[in-house]
């Protein structure tokens, strides 16, 4: 996919879009986060996390490519398979990038047409001013790559349990502490360990509802995930209004996958195994 993307002359982009007429629809445009997203459907980091193949995911229809894990090292998934009966992506832990190295990734290959999110998974997750720090640490070598951010707090699936006011601590930190015109997102996973806190993440633009199911050391990422997604999107729509940008990230396969999100509440939506599952032509169906 790649080296498709990259071929001279735009050759590459002009057969990608010949294969599916992918562009999507002018009508889908909106406005998330003070930008203009091209439309509803984002490509989830779990398939290209490191940044091999923007410029060619560009033209698949997606106004939005998540990158990551960036943390201090670059490595590769653990024992990342496919189960094709349940039709999901498994892995024990997740490929990972470290800064440097996705800016030398990003440099190397045009900007894409779509907005890049930057998933960071900092070391420090203790207080809220320790993890607002390790988290700055992440971004600024990419802020001239990346204008949102998506920040993964949690640790065995599970996020910090901090107080509306810690987490409201944490998000002045980050906003006080950075310097850029960025935006900020929390990676909420959805999963049987993780409890949706009642009172909300105090302070936050928007979330991702990041769902898939964890069991004997391995995630699971695929349709199974999808009733516990919708669920929460409503529960996080309920408790924090319109304002809120919640993008649905988990089990999407179908267009109807994603209307459901949509309609339950959902600002954008996020899909990986379901392109694996349903084929390179999903973006452009939803």
């Amino acid at each position: 996919m790649g080296k498709m993307g990259k071929l001279p002359f735009g050759a590459g982009e002009a057969t990608i879009d010949l294969l599916g007429h992918m562009r999507p629809d002018p009508q889908l445009e909106r406005e998330v986060l003070g930008q203009t997203f091209i439309g509803p459907v984002g490509l989830g980091a779990r398939l290209d996390g490191i940044g091999r193949a923007t410029k060619a995911w560009s033209r698949f229809g997606f106004s939005f490519i998540e990158l990551g894990p960036v943390t201090d090292e670059t490595k590769p998934a653990k024992n990342m398979r496919r189960d094709a009966v349940e039709e999901a992506i498994v892995y024990d832990s997740p490929s990972t990038v470290s800064s440097q190295e996705l800016v030398l990734r990003l440099e190397k290959s045009p900007s894409p047409q779509v907005h890049l999110i930057a998933r960071l998974k900092p070391e420090a997750s203790g207080s809220p001013r320790d993890a607002a720090r390790d988290t700055i640490r992440l971004a600024t070598p990419l802020l001239s790559k990346i204008s949102i951010f998506s920040v993964d707090l949690s640790r065995d699936d599970v996020l910090p349990s901090w107080s509306a006011d810690q987490w409201q601590e944490f998000w002045q930190h980050l906003r006080a502490d950075f310097i850029g015109p960025v935006s900020w997102l929390l990676v909420v996973p959805v999963t049987s360990r993780n409890i949706f806190p009642e009172d909300g993440f105090g302070g936050v633009s928007g979330v991702i509802l990041d769902a898939y199911e964890s069991s004997a050391g391995s995630m699971a990422f695929g349709p199974q995930s999808r009733t516990s997604l919708l669920e929460a999107i409503r529960k996080a729509r309920s408790q924090s209004g319109e304002a809120l940008t919640i993008i649905a990230a988990g089990g999407i396969h179908q267009p109807a996958d994603a209307a459901a999100a949509l309609e339950a509440g959902a600002t954008l939506v996020q899909i990986d195994s379901g392109l694996v599952y349903s084929g390179p032509g999903l973006p452009k169906r939803i």
